[in-house]
Order: C-alpha cells, then structure tokens, then sequence
C-alpha cells in the first residue's frame, strides 16, 4: 500500500518544500525536505542512495538559504559522495554541487578547502560544458575566494572571464 511514508510521497514533499522555499519560508521548506528523507532512509530496500540526491540537495540549498552553512555542507556532502559513486568524479552534474559545497566552505571560513572545490567545478564546467552562465557564476565565486587569499590579479582573471561569458551569453 502507498501510505504517507512511501517513497513515492517525496515527490510531492518535493513541490511542497520548493513552494515553502520560494516564498521565504526555510523553516518549513527544511522541515519538510528532512521529513522526505526520513522516508527515503527508511526504505533503503528499492531506494538507491543515487536517488536521494535531489531531496538531500534541495535540503542542502534550503539551509543555504537559512544561513545553516554547517548543515548545507553536510547535505552537499553526502550529496556529492552518492554523485560520485553513481556518475564518476568528473561528470557535469557535480559542478552545481562543488560551487554549493565550495561556497558553504567560504562561509564558514574554510577559504582554502572553497577554492579547492570551487576550482574543480570550474574545471568540470569548462571541460564538459564550455564557457556557460553557470561558469560565470562559479569564476565570480572563486575570484571571490581567491581575492580572500590576497591573490588579487588571479581573481581580477576570474572576474575578467566571467564578464566576457557574461556577455557573450546576452
């Protein structure tokens, strides 16, 4: 039978929360992304941990936006080790969850360990995508990191790069 806990309920908890998200509200949005994957690591039998990605980033992305750093690093975390496993460490879809991940690590004041994961973004990126809006957006993060490093003329490059993708995306 399909109760309140299968799986197949996260769908919608999916819609749910991203509505919760979008109108502001993160507590509720956390609260029911954590209740989606309280029902997928419940029924580990018929549910790959590929498959809990996208809950655990949604989650992950709605502490980012409560300002919980801490609790977004570890959802990114874990999200990128199920990624991994499934797709390989250079597969695009990575990208999105290294820049997450790398500007959690930034927030927190882990600079270094940011431009690391920041830097292999921009490497899958470019490598699997070419030069994107989403490239843009990570060259601007990590030109950010590195101005924190004092490395002011690599980050002016970052920056220079993104305003010309930036433009030739317009």
């Amino acid at each position: 039978s399909r109760g309140a806990d299968h799986p197949d309920a996260v769908v919608v908890m999916g819609v749910i929360g991203a509505m919760r998200r979008k109108q502001g509200d993160q507590k509720q949005a956390i609260a029911v992304f954590r209740d989606a994957m309280r029902i997928l690591d419940s029924h580990t039998y018929g549910v790959a941990n590929f498959e809990k990605v996208p809950t655990i980033l949604r989650l992950g992305n709605a502490y980012q936006d409560a300002g919980d750093c801490q609790s977004a690093r570890e959802q990114y975390s874990r999200a990128l080790a199920y990624m991994e496993a499934e797709k390989g460490r250079d597969h695009l879809d990575l990208a999105v969850v290294l820049h997450n991940l790398g500007q959690c690590l930034g927030r927190l004041g882990q600079h270094k360990a940011a431009r690391r994961h920041l830097g292999r973004a921009l490497k899958i990126q470019l490598a699997e995508a070419g030069p994107t809006l989403g490239t843009a957006e990570t060259l601007c993060s990590l030109a950010l990191e590195l101005r924190r490093a004092g490395k002011l003329r690599a980050a002016e490059r970052r920056l220079i790069a993104a305003v010309k993708i930036q433009q030739s995306q317009l």
